[in-house]
């Protein structure tokens, strides 16, 4: 699932960048998804700042600002096999806080179509995506 993460939010910058790209809305067969996708991706900045701040870094750099791995190494001033470690383990980590989070159902390669809170205190103290 830590791939589901990244393609998430691969999915959702696309998803974006066509609909500014039409006439506002997207008329895709995947709305649905698309929709929970965007959804769960405002949840993500919360979910994230519960990381530790190494991990936060990481993933942010590499998943989220698309930097590769080496660049994000520098930057950080870690090894590339350290942010490698890094990322995977912010991955793991973003997975079971979202796992703890949400429910999730995925489609059959493995991207998020839809998903559902396990209860409205579960995605923080206010069980909300702020």
């Amino acid at each position: 699932m830590s791939d589901v993460t990244l393609r998430s939010n691969m999915i959702v910058r696309d998803d974006i960048a066509s609909v500014d790209r039409s006439d506002g809305q997207n008329h895709s067969s995947e709305d649905d998804g698309r929709a929970a996708l965007r959804e769960l991706a405002a949840c993500m900045a919360p979910m994230l700042r519960q990381l530790s701040p190494a991990y936060r870094q990481a993933l942010t750099l590499a998943d989220l600002e698309g930097v590769s791995q080496a660049e994000a190494a520098k930057r950080a001033g870690v090894t590339i096999s350290g942010m490698k470690s890094r990322v995977q383990r912010g991955r793991k980590q973003l997975k079971a806080v979202l796992e703890e989070c949400c429910r999730i159902q995925l489609d059959r390669r493995g991207t998020i179509v839809e998903y559902e809170r396990r209860t409205p205190e579960s995605c923080g103290p206010s069980g909300t995506c702020d």
